[in-house]
């Protein structure tokens, strides 16, 4: 009798162990992320924006509405959440951002209720997306005679120079739009495709994917979102992208390829880009 009563009571002490622990992975980030007040990389993850309107950057898309905002990271990913009450619904968005910079919400609640991701489309389209503002256009009757006498004087001054501002020159060595690779034998560990697009006359935009993972495996990874690289004068061999976290240099005086530098992830196999193309630039 004396031993079926322990047992018993080891039982009993075993499942009341169980139930006061909640297990972790059930937890929302809500609960399990650790948030803290830390106004100066609150300040710094307010400037990205996510990865589907990268334009509109957070502290644009949600200001003015009482907003609070809290830090917090965990396995090498940044979270933050924003809590804001608007229409008397109360909101809190939770962003991520991994270590390759690219920014999502991974939670939203309406009035404590967790949201689906088509609610969460539903947001971002709502906050992120940039509003067109009607250009008004003076005409011969509003235009007084202070502004003409200033039209007429501006005519009289010498031009100035506008060379180191983006789209007032052609740069010499401009990469055409295509796909690059940094390895001419495919399967290579960590190889990388830069994809080169919307060219101006000193501009372009470009996204980075890495195409082989480190166990040489296919893969199809965004590793850095869509940026503009700018040739910051008419002879520049180099556009340059600066952001928050990195400052990327592309060397474009070559044949077919350019140079990277950096964003180590994209150098790993190789910091030379090339194509395939019959395309020439550079000499």
């Amino acid at each position: 009798m004396k031993k079926l009563m322990i047992i018993m009571l080891a039982v009993l002490l075993v499942g009341c162990s169980t139930n006061t622990t909640k297990p972790k992975e059930n937890q929302t980030l809500r609960e399990s992320i650790q948030w803290k007040d830390n106004s100066k990389k609150i300040k710094e993850f307010k400037t990205y924006a996510i990865q589907s309107y990268p334009d509109m950057p957070l502290q644009e898309a949600i200001k003015d509405k009482n907003e609070k905002w809290k830090y917090g990271k965990e396995d090498k990913v940044k979270y933050l959440m924003c809590s804001f009450k608007e229409d008397d619904v109360k909101n809190c968005i939770i962003f991520y951002q991994d270590q390759y910079e690219n920014v999502n919400i991974a939670e939203y609640y309406k009035n404590n209720k967790k949201q689906n991701k088509k609610v969460i489309k539903q947001f971002e389209e709502t906050y992120f997306v940039k509003k067109e503002e009607p250009v008004q256009e003076k005409t011969n009757e509003t235009q007084d005679y202070s502004t003409k006498n200033t039209t007429q004087e501006n005519k009289t001054q010498e031009p100035t120079q506008t060379n180191s501002i983006k789209g007032t020159f052609d740069a010499n060595f401009m990469p055409p739009e295509g796909e690059y690779y940094n390895s001419s034998d495919g399967g290579w560990p960590n190889m990388c495709e830069i994809i080169i697009k919307h060219t101006s006359s000193n501009s372009f935009s470009f996204v980075i994917y890495r195409v082989f993972d480190n166990n040489g495996n296919s893969c199809n990874e965004k590793i850095f979102n869509e940026h503009e690289a700018v040739f910051e004068s008419f002879d520049a061999r180099s556009a340059v992208f600066r952001g928050n976290q990195y400052t990327i240099y592309f060397y474009c005086n070559y044949f077919n390829s350019f140079n990277i530098n950096g964003f180590a992830p994209a150098e790993e196999a190789g910091d030379l880009y090339s194509t395939g193309g019959s395309d020439s630039f550079g000499y």
